[in-house]
């Protein structure tokens, strides 16, 4: 089995030259060992002050994108502006700090990234947070940060921007025929499915179904079609649907082989899937929780 290599930091690599270097320049004091020295005093000195430049003059603002589902990816934007007007920033990295949050327990942890901004421009990037859990998700704090050029050195700076984000309960596909076998065929359902019965008004025949009265029946119609023909005398509406989430038994007294908050979850998802499953086919419904 291959091993992955193992990254290291630039300022360890540092640190082990100029252990190398020093003594080096101190004892032979040759030109090559002085300028190396140098050089690398330097680089790490321009880091410090490049870094402190670029993350001071950096601007950051948090887009509201999407609406946010357990098992779906939930893009979350960041708009970066540069206020300098000579300085271009590098590589800048963006992360949601989680100090006296909730977020990290609805959302599995992402960054974003943004290559260059130019001075007074404004660029936008886009991550993407995966909701594992429901509920109230809320954000405070985002935090910036840089170490261009060599990494040797990194300047951050945390800005607060307080957000919350409420992550609907997971979906899940359901097979077209499971609305059919729960709205009734019989004569409760079809009399749902028609407004208005007993009007004068005509939009139709059709053919005799359940729960239809005699008064309804064409005669002359359904003696030449040797079948019962009925007169539509209402507007056909699509059938209607309520759920009912019962939520009151206590999590601790349910009575179940697996995990009692594991069971509620589901029960809760599977509520919103035949929601969506109605709203799909087109019915009409409502949500009632006890």
């Amino acid at each position: 089995m291959a091993k992955s290599p193992v990254p290291v930091h630039p300022l360890i690599v540092v640190f082990v030259l100029l252990s190398l270097l020093v003594p080096t320049a101190i004892r032979q004091g040759n030109n090559l060992s002085i300028w190396l020295l140098g050089t690398m005093i330097i680089a790490t000195i321009l880091t410090f002050v490049w870094t402190r430049l670029t993350i001071r003059s950096i601007a950051i603002g948090r887009v509201h994108t999407g609406q946010a589902r357990v098992g779906q990816p939930f893009s979350v934007g960041y708009e970066v502006q540069n206020t300098t007007r000579f300085q271009p920033a590098f590589s800048l990295w963006i992360q949601e700090l989680d100090s006296k949050n909730t977020w990290s327990e609805q959302f599995r942890n992402a960054t974003a990234w943004v290559m260059e901004v130019g001075p007074k421009e404004q660029v936008r990037t886009d991550t993407i947070f995966w909701p594992k859990k429901r509920g109230v998700a809320k954000f405070d704090q985002v935090r910036i940060k840089t170490s261009f050029p060599f990494g040797l050195i990194h300047a951050s700076k945390v800005i607060r921007q307080p957000w919350q984000v409420f992550v609907h309960p997971e979906l899940h596909q359901l097979r077209p025929d499971v609305l059919q076998s729960i709205v009734s065929d019989g004569p409760m359902g079809q009399t749902s499915m028609r407004r208005g019965r007993g009007g004068e008004e005509f939009y139709g025949i059709r053919e005799f179904q359940s729960g239809d009265s005699l008064g309804d029946v064409a005669w002359k119609a359904s003696s030449r079609r040797e079948a019962l023909i009925c007169i539509e005398r209402s507007r056909p509406s699509p059938p209607r649907l309520r759920v009912i989430l019962d939520l009151t038994t206590p999590t601790d007294a349910l009575q179940c082989d697996e995990d009692a908050r594991t069971v509620e979850e589901k029960s809760i998802s599977l509520a919103a899937s035949l929601l969506a499953e109605a709203l799909r086919q087109g019915h009409e419904f409502a949500l009632t929780v006890l």
